[in-house]
């Protein structure tokens, strides 16, 4: 029977933030915005899928600083994350945004709170193992990482509480909104040693404090990386009132000179800040500076893409295709690469054994059988007039 579910999720799998099917009288700059962030969502889960499988499987002699591609690597494989939830939070906030001019908000609400909640329920069901959730209690103790919280159910829940904002908002003028999506983005930075350092957490079942720290097997509670999805959210709603700004060079050029300040800087900003107000939170930080750090490479790529989308004629439509089916990718590179409660990875075989060659070759050859599955059910779609499987 679980079976049975899964698979009827993984076929009905609705993509989490792609809405455009659902209206085809939107204006030609609308699609190519919508283009623009389906090519930083492609390049994030091609990235995710192929930083997943490099690292089971490269062997721990490899693991090196001193070889220089591994520190390349290694170094834009943790781009990887903070790109995804970026982009997360930028395609719905935009299409919520656009559901509202049309006067459709309460049912983009509606339907972002459903979705949100498939999401958080397919994540579970990837990880799910029936001696842990049919035992009376269910039994967290012994398989935490059954009821830890990763990417899917950090993005269902994030999406969620973006719906919520965004609903509550929905007479304010786009300043305000994007300003308190800065606010949210940098506020939840700055309080999350607080909730890290909580003994009230401590005191939370598995379930719950999975969202707010990291527990065994967790790798992205949606604290703090809901913070990504609110600075994304606000890029969102620039890319909603301000038509081609994701073209203008002056975006352009603030979106990397803020990601190099954030990249250089963060930690003498973080140091200098600490020293003026004594504030705890920004001590921790200064020595655990990925968030900030990281921002700095969201924005860097931001500006990247924004030039790369200058030649969007150019660029095949499979990669498009790629950015607007996340979820699929993302539930068929589980099956392909990890054991979950229905089956075995492939890649799981050759656990940190690989030499970086055999690792890398691993790695293409799993994303290419991944692409050829979204080209053919993207092709069966069209063909079949989308009553075969339903990938949006």
């Amino acid at each position: 029977m679980s079976c049975v579910i899964m698979l009827y999720c993984l076929f009905y799998s609705i993509d989490e933030l792609q809405f455009m099917s659902e209206n085809t009288n939107i204006t030609q700059e609308s699609k190519k915005r919508i283009l623009y962030i389906d090519l930083i969502r492609a390049y994030a889960i091609l990235m995710m899928v192929q930083g997943h499988v490099i690292d089971l499987t490269l062997s721990p002699i490899f693991r090196d600083s001193s070889y220089i591609l591994y520190t390349i690597w290694n170094f834009l494989r943790g781009t990887t994350a903070p790109i995804f939830f970026f982009s997360s939070g930028t395609i719905f906030s935009y299409l919520f945004l656009r559901a509202q001019g049309q006067g459709n908000e309460t049912e983009r609400f509606k339907k972002s709170l459903k979705r949100g909640l498939l999401l958080v329920f397919i994540g579970y069901l990837l990880q799910f193992k029936l001696e842990a959730w049919f035992a009376l209690p269910p039994n967290w103790v012994e398989y935490p990482y059954v009821f830890a919280v990763n990417v899917l159910h950090s993005i269902g829940a994030g999406m969620i509480v973006l719906a919520s904002v965004l609903y509550l908002l929905k007479k304010m003028p786009h300043r305000v909104s994007l300003t308190l999506m800065l606010i949210l983005g940098t506020g939840v930075f700055l309080l999350w040693p607080d909730l890290e350092k909580s003994q009230f957490i401590d005191q939370l079942a598995v379930p719950l404090k999975s969202y707010i720290v990291r527990t065994p097997g967790g790798f992205f509670p949606l604290i703090p990386w809901i913070g990504f999805m609110f600075f994304g959210a606000g890029l969102g709603v620039l890319l909603h009132f301000k038509d081609t700004i994701y073209r203008n060079y002056i975006f352009i050029l603030t979106s990397f000179t803020v990601g190099f300040i954030l990249h250089i800087f963060s930690g003498d900003l973080l140091e200098l800040s600490y020293n003026l107000t004594g504030w705890d939170n920004l001590h921790y930080l200064l020595y655990n500076n990925f968030l900030f750090f990281r921002l700095g490479h969201v924005f860097i790529f931001v500006g990247i893409f924004s030039l790369i989308s200058f030649a969007d004629q150019h660029i095949p439509k499979l990669v498009f295709t790629i950015g607007r089916n996340t979820l699929l990718i993302y539930i068929i590179h589980v099956f392909l690469v990890y054991n979950t409660g229905f089956t075995h990875g492939f890649a799981t075989k050759f656990v940190r054994s690989l030499e970086p060659l055999n690792a890398v070759m691993l790695a293409v050859g799993i994303e290419l059988v991944i692409v050829f599955a979204i080209w053919l059910l993207e092709k069966m779609n069209k063909k079949y007039g989308k009553t075969i499987i339903k990938l949006k």
